[in-house]
């Protein structure tokens, strides 16, 4: 099944699909968005920590390397954004 991911960025707002079962860093890249992982997306540095709000609920902050797609989610890459939500 594929999910709607709205991607904040750049004062615009970008949908795009994804299958379940991907993190959400891996789908960002595949689509050009920046995520910042040194570890690699290990979990360990913390650098890739977003806002997100999954299926309409309360945005809270996440880490994209450790977040796999199961519903439909929106993602704050700015850094203005990001605190704002």
């Amino acid at each position: 099944m594929k999910y709607a991911i709205s991607v904040h960025y750049n004062s615009k707002t970008h949908t795009i699909y994804a299958e379940q079962g991907k993190t959400l860093a891996a789908i960002l890249r595949e689509h050009g968005f920046p995520v910042d992982m040194p570890c690699g997306g290990n979990g360990t540095c913390g650098k890739c920590g977003i806002r997100v709000s999954v299926d309409g609920g309360k945005p809270a902050a996440q880490k994209a390397c450790r977040l796999q797609i199961a519903a439909d989610t929106a993602v704050w890459l700015d850094r203005a954004q990001r605190e704002r939500v």
